[in-house]
Order: structure tokens, then sequence, then C-alpha cells
């Protein structure tokens, strides 16, 4: 277990502070992270390990050196399991997306790293081309497996789903196991209150993860006889308002009267002229980062007490799927176009397949409104069963 040490200082006004911290040494230099919370900390320590035993070189590992040695290892293909025209196009991408990066080290690639290059190309090439990069990227890493690297952080099955925005499932949700009380357990664990109301937002509407942090005090229509949201804005990865994800992203969607109390409560703290509901003490947007570490954090404390496995591969996006799930294993919704426009998502068949055929049941169904007031009692959460 690597060892967390402890700094603790006393600053000029007598105030006493403390913060965990981690030393390391990778590609020859010395590096440092700390965190306030030690639980927080432990989970990129555990990042940071990972990476450090996954590199066997002591030396450098070039990414053109790389890419020359792949190129002949397809040239010998050519004729047998490849043709020339493959190669072109392979060395098309690496020539105009790849190589640009410069010479780097492979040493320094993550799993976290590949995301963020995929998300930086994101705005300007569609699905199928990025992902024709990724495995362009992914052969020439791969060239160096066994005798310089143990694993690929180019994990198609994996990484290349947290990167594309899709979803990576399981089958169905066991609904027993996973109950609304199990989700507010989960959500309990989360320290900090602001990502608490952030993931019982995404539980209650069915919103993004992006969405629900945009949200601000205007988009929160409470004055009607029927609470909702009214999500017009979404966060980018730089933490700036953008538009929704989708052209049907703009929609109204109801909340419970639990949660709309619960979120009064919260405003009502709040500075008067804070618009924006989640922002952290420097008076920004709080970090997905810092979300999906909170997460974990639950996530281990409830998979231990109750030995339950994921079943979704994306953290934070699981309250959306979840709660898409279970309004179709309800029958809430049984029209794929009705809760493709409840999720703000333009796919109705990826919708119908998802959600509406894998849990299709014939059912009559109250009001929206009259169900999350039934089934979403964050309140008073129903009786938590293993």
């Amino acid at each position: 277990m690597p060892k967390i040490k402890i700094r603790e200082w006393e600053g000029k006004t007598g105030k006493k502070g403390k913060a965990y911290y981690y030393q390391y040494k990778a590609n020859g230099k010395w590096n440092s992270i700390q965190s306030k919370d030690k639980a927080t900390l432990q989970i990129e320590v555990d990042k940071i390990e990972k990476q450090l035993s996954n590199v066997k070189s002591k030396i450098a590992i070039s990414l053109y050196g790389s890419a020359d040695k792949y190129w002949n290892n397809q040239s010998a293909k050519v004729g047998i399991s490849i043709n020339r025209d493959h190669i072109r196009d392979e060395q098309s991408i690496y020539n105009n997306h790849i190589m640009p990066l410069g010479d780097i080290d492979l040493r320094t690639i993550t799993q976290d790293w590949v995301v963020d290059f995929i998300d930086k190309k994101r705005n300007q090439l569609k699905e199928p081309y990025l992902k024709r990069i990724f495995f362009v990227f992914k052969h020439i890493y791969d060239v160096n497996i066994p005798k310089h690297f143990r694993d690929s952080p180019f994990i198609a099955t994996d990484h290349w789903v947290r990167g594309s925005g899709q979803l990576k499932t399981k089958n169905k949700i066991d609904f027993d196991r996973w109950s609304f009380a199990k989700i507010f357990e989960l959500i309990s664990y989360v320290k900090s209150k602001p990502i608490q109301l952030i993931f019982k937002l995404c539980v209650d509407t069915g919103c993004r993860p992006s969405e629900a942090r945009a949200c601000s005090k205007q988009n929160l229509k409470f004055k009607s006889n029927i609470p909702y949201y009214q999500i017009r804005h979404s966060l980018d990865r730089h933490k700036k308002i953008k538009e929704t994800k989708t052209e049907n992203g703009e929609r109204d969607v109801v909340i419970s009267k639990d949660l709309k109390d619960e979120l009064i409560a919260y405003m009502n703290s709040l500075p008067k002229d804070q618009d924006y509901l989640f922002l952290n003490s420097q008076n920004k947007f709080i970090d997905l980062k810092r979300m999906t570490n909170e997460l974990n954090f639950a996530l281990k404390k409830i998979k231990h007490k109750y030995n339950l496995d994921s079943f979704v591969n994306r953290k934070t996006y699981m309250f959306r799927h979840w709660t898409a799930s279970k309004w179709a294993y309800d029958g809430k919704f049984t029209n794929a176009i009705e809760l493709a426009e409840q999720l703000g998502d333009k796919d109705i068949n990826f919708v119908y397949k998802q959600y509406i055929k894998k849990y299709k049941k014939d059912h009559n169904m109250p009001s929206i409104s009259e169900y999350k007031d039934k089934h979403n009692r964050w309140s008073k959460p129903l009786q938590t069963v293993a």
C-alpha cells in the first residue's frame, strides 16, 4: 500500500490546517500530489500506482519510433491480411491527428490522457472518425507490449466508450438490488452537499451531469402547481456554459416535491447574488473530477456493504441511466419518442433498444408528477434491504 503522509501547518493568524500528500517518482522525476481529504487522495494514488506498475521501461518510449515499427509490421502484411490502401488510410490519420503531438514519451500516457485526447477533437470530428483515430493510436502504442508495457491504456471495450460519451451497460438492472433506497443511500455517502444535490437532480429528472451542473435559480420553476427544471444549458469540459448536448436537449422536466423542498432550502443558504447553484469555494463550477472521486468513494462503501456490482461503466452517468431504465421498467414510458424527449436524446433507436425494448411491459401509469412524488421519496426513503 503506497504511503500517504500528512502535512500540518499554522498560518500567520494562528489558524491551523492539514493536508495529506503522496510523493512518487515517474520517468526519472519526483512528483507530489495532495488533498485535504484522504479518501479522495487515495483514489488518485491508486491511479498513479497502476500506471507506474504498467511501465517496464526505464528509458523513454518514442511515439515516432513506435509508429515506424508499426508501419513496418503493417507493410509485412500487405497482400496477406490487409491491402496498401488500408495502410495509407491509417498513415493519413496518423499524420493529421497523432504525429502533431510531437515525439512524446509513451510512458506518460494514461487512460485519462486518452479520454482527454479524444475529447479535444470531439467538436471538430464525427464519432466514427474519432474511433478510427483511437484505434490507430492504440495499435501504435501496443507494439511495445509486452516488452515495455504490461497493458494498454487504450481499452476499446471500456475506455473508448467513456471517451465517446456512450454508455457501456450490462443487460438489465436488478431493481430489487439497485432500488431507489440503495441509490438514496449511495448518494448519502457523498460528502459534498452540492454534489449530492447534483446527483439527486440527475436521478429525479434523468438529466445529464453537465446539465445538472449548469442549473441556475432561474431554471427552477417552483411557483407552478407542478415544479419543474427548465433545462436550457450545460457545461463543456472547460466548465463553460454552452448549449445542450443535442438539438432536443432544451426541455422542461418535472421535479418531485421532496427534491423541490430540498433545493429551496439549499438555495436559501446561498448568497443572494449567486445565480448558479453548484459552485465551489472559488466561485467556479464544481469540477467533474471531484464529482467522480466522491462517487467512487461512495460506490466502494455501498458495494462492500451489499456486495453490489456496477451496472454502468461511466460513473456519473449511472444516475441518468438508472432513471431511464427505471421509467421503462415501471412502464412510465412505453414510447421511445416520449422517453427520448424526456431525456433530451435525439437517437430514438438507441432509446428504444436500451430502455423500452429491454424492460417492455404493459402498464397503466399515473402522470409523471404523481409518479415522481410516489417513487422519489428523498425525505423518507424506502427501507433498504440487502
